[in-house]
């Protein structure tokens, strides 16, 4: 039973790395890795059950372990969350030019020449990852925004659209 899980497990873990480095561009190792991890527990504990070992004090902590972590890696997790619902709505994509602006830094009013400043950075999407989405800007510099602030900000799709508002400022001297 152990050695045909562990070749089930293996066989499921390339699926994922194959379809995961496919679909999410490189970022299905840590997906098989994960999955390995987990399976791999699993297996143990019912070796270790199956043995007639008391595991009930083994799964106790190993709950109280998993809160910890969870408490400890909240902006981790949520980051990973994010980026999987960032892929699954796909409001941008890569090589999309996009203008974030976050809910921190809110509609700034200007007093000249009277129209809005949508504060935030803009650029084009470079990748889209798991714990983080890389932007190169209009200097040509990385920015590496975690995904748990994407999530959060008003992203303007600048390719999605297929007009533009244009301002042209003129001044003449009196």
């Amino acid at each position: 039973t152990v050695l045909f899980s562990i070749i089930i497990i293996e066989l499921i873990s390339k699926g994922i790395l194959a379809i995961g480095t496919k679909m999410l561009d490189n970022e299905g190792s840590a997906i098989s890795d994960l999955f390995r991890v987990a399976a791999y527990s699993i297996v143990a504990i019912t070796v270790l059950y199956e043995l007639k070992i008391n595991v009930t004090g083994l799964l106790l902590g190993a709950g109280f372990l998993g809160i910890v972590l969870g408490i400890a890696a909240q902006n981790t997790l949520g980051n990973i969350l994010a980026g999987f619902e960032i892929m699954a709505t796909k409001p941008f994509k890569i090589g999309d030019t996009v203008k974030i602006s976050t809910w921190q830094y809110g509609y700034i009013a200007s007093t000249w020449p009277h129209s809005g400043i949508v504060p935030g950075f803009e650029g084009k999407v470079e990748k889209i990852g798991l714990v983080y989405s890389t932007i190169v800007d209009l200097d040509n510099i990385k920015v590496y925004v975690p995904n748990g602030v994407l999530i959060q900000a008003a992203v303007i799709n600048y390719a999605r659209s297929d007009k533009i508002h244009l301002d042209i400022r003129v001044e003449l001297p009196l």
